[in-house]
């Protein structure tokens, strides 16, 4: 149920970052965000800027399940 409640979460806040622009979230917005979204790696701010939130179905599950393994 997790990933689940997981999921509808992180497909929610694509559709708001889509209507309302990556450029009105904050430095720790956009690594929370993309910390959520399995983009573990260091990127810059201008690289986390140009990632695209978009819904990306099964892709997050595995994403949480990897996560939780780590």
């Amino acid at each position: 149920m997790y990933i689940i409640n997981y999921y509808g979460r992180i497909k929610n806040d694509d559709k708001l970052i889509q209507s309302e622009g990556v450029d009105l979230l904050s430095t720790a917005e956009l690594q929370t965000a993309c910390r959520d979204r399995g983009i573990l790696e260091a990127l810059t701010e201008e690289e986390m800027r140009k990632q695209d939130f978009q819904d990306l179905g099964p892709y997050y599950c595995v994403c949480v399940l990897n996560q939780s393994y780590i």
